[in-house]
């Protein structure tokens, strides 16, 4: 077993910790069940595994090559490429996605085919993209939204919290009970606060808000799940951008996701081979 000093250090200091739980449960006489034990114990397993540290594990029956896990790449399934809006009408997906309320997982915009687009077309679009993002809010599953260059480079990432002030309007008018419409704003006044949103101040640049305030974090997409789950938490990341060995926008991979892989692995369940077939994305 190869094992280096920090990471015998945590596993020891979160087992003191649980043993130390687990002493004052039973001196009050609380009963401890299996699955107690198992959420205490999971942040030692998840640093084993994440750090490398640990090559190999075996216990009760249980193994499995920790070292192994956290060198392989991001599975493909894990990765949402997200709609692309340049110069071409609205991508179908995404209004049918705003009509249907289905959530979008991240929207990317083609800053240099975006300022050819004529200024009402624009305001059209940035309506409809705005009501798609606010139902991906609402639902929990919005990402972010990924600026790109010409070559589909990226240029800045904005996180899911950056629009958040989406939600303070009535944006999806079908969700409004019929009781209490003739209270809610008029569409032009909706209209008119949605300019004032960090979205619609994004959109009338989305370059230079870009370079300017976007996330510039992004890693190979080859890059091992301890080396993208190690940029999440030093970065407190919600997601993180993927590219290519161009430099180009692959996709993105939320935390969430990564942590869904590492425990399908963990359990074998992992029926998806990580390979590199992500290149197919692009």
């Amino acid at each position: 077993m190869q094992i280096d000093v920090l990471a015998l250090v945590i596993s020891v200091a979160l087992f003191a910790c649980l043993l130390a739980l687990l002493i004052a449960f039973n001196w009050r006489k609380i009963e401890v069940s299996p699955t107690v034990i198992g959420v205490f114990l999971l942040p030692i397993v998840f640093y084993l595994i994440l750090s490398g540290a640990i090559s190999e594990f075996a216990g009760g029956g249980f193994s499995v090559k920790l070292h192994e896990l956290s060198s392989k790449p991001v599975a493909t399934k894990s990765i949402e490429l997200g709609s692309i809006v340049g110069t071409k009408a609205l991508n179908a997906d995404i209004a049918r996605s705003a009509f249907f309320q289905q959530a979008q997982r991240v929207i990317a915009i083609d800053a240099d085919a975006w300022e050819k687009v004529p200024e009402d077309d624009r305001n059209a679009r940035v309506l409809v993209l705005a009501t798609s993002i606010y139902q991906s809010l609402l639902s929990g599953g919005f990402h972010g939204l990924i600026v790109l260059d010409d070559a589909h480079k990226p240029i800045g990432f904005f996180e899911s919290s950056y629009f958040l002030d989406l939600v303070r309007l009535p944006l999806d008018g079908g969700a409004i009970d019929y009781k209490v419409k003739h209270l809610t704003i008029t569409p032009d006044q909706i209209k008119a606060r949605l300019q004032k949103t960090n979205f619609a101040v994004l959109m009338k640049n989305p370059r230079i808000r870009a370079t300017r305030e976007g996330n510039k974090i992004w890693l190979d997409y080859r890059s091992t799940l301890a080396e993208l789950f190690a940029a999440v938490r030093k970065n407190r990341l919600d997601a993180v951008v993927l590219i290519d060995f161009r430099g180009a926008y692959v996709g993105v991979v939320s935390r969430d996701n990564l942590v869904d892989q590492i425990l399908d692995e963990l359990l074998g369940a992992g029926s998806t081979p990580a390979t590199s077939e992500t290149a197919d994305l692009r």
